[in-house]
């Protein structure tokens, strides 16, 4: 699950979210708009926090689990949404 699908469907803002995942608020606005990726250690908490609704594949353009069934398929590559 994208992370912003994921704070549309518990109600939280990307500012309730970064306290609880101990990050600034315009980095989880990042990576909502998929213009950054989260350090592994963030990611490892966005999976503990979110139970494994949010994951590392939810960053990367990488095949979805078999067993999660969203196949979200043509996503755009968050390497070429970077900001030099």
């Amino acid at each position: 699950m994208q992370l912003q699908a994921y704070l549309t469907l518990k109600g939280l803002s990307e500012k309730q979210f970064a306290d609880q995942v101990g990050a600034s608020e315009s980095g989880v606005l990042k990576w909502v708009r998929r213009e950054r990726i989260p350090r592994p250690e963030k990611i490892r908490e966005i999976s503990r926090i979110t139970d494994g609704a949010v994951t590392a594949a939810d960053f990367f353009d990488l095949p979805a689990d078999e067993s999660a069934g969203d196949g979200e398929a043509g996503q755009p590559d968050p390497k070429e949404a970077r900001v030099a």
